[in-house]
């Protein structure tokens, strides 16, 4: 196997299936004996690059079944990432519920403390605590997926 390849030789590869050897490739191949035995190799390849036809266009129903297939597949994509961009904000607004929902709890449960009385203010923090964990959750997971949910439905109806 020849380790080299001669600009000359690489030019004439750029331009195939063209037949024709432009006079400067004529030259090279009287005074290099590497390029004429690639030629020779090589021969048979470029003849049948030269005799092939042009391939038939595809018909219009594969060209929309594809095009449909990629626009369903770009959307899917796009929601995906509309839907982990959601939950990435979610879950960076975390630590501000979580500061929101202690104050509150905080401060009912000081007041319920002083003026009321110590058993009723556990009591308002667990159920507290609870319901806020809750419906910050909840409203955390659905908002993801009420945005893909709308996403999808705006997008096909936008067809």
């Amino acid at each position: 196997m020849i380790s080299h390849l001669c600009q000359e030789f690489q030019d004439w590869l750029e331009r195939l299936p063209r037949r024709d050897l432009s006079p400067a490739f004529t030259r090279h191949l009287t005074e290099c004996e590497h390029c004429r035995q690639r030629l020779e190799h090589f021969e048979d390849v470029a003849t049948s690059l030269m005799t092939l036809e042009a391939p038939q266009p595809l018909p219009e129903s594969t060209l929309a079944a594809f095009t449909n297939i990629t626009l369903d597949e770009v959307r899917r994509h796009t929601t995906r990432r509309l839907i982990t961009k959601l939950t990435m904000v979610g879950l960076l607004c975390l630590p501000l519920v979580i500061i929101v929902n202690w104050f509150w709890a905080a401060l009912g449960y000081n007041l319920l403390v002083v003026y009321i009385s110590p058993s009723l203010a556990q009591i308002y923090l667990v159920l507290f605590i609870l319901t806020a964990s809750g419906l910050s959750g909840l409203s955390y997971g659905a908002i993801p997926l009420i945005a893909g949910y709308l996403r999808g439905h705006s997008v096909k109806e936008g067809e």
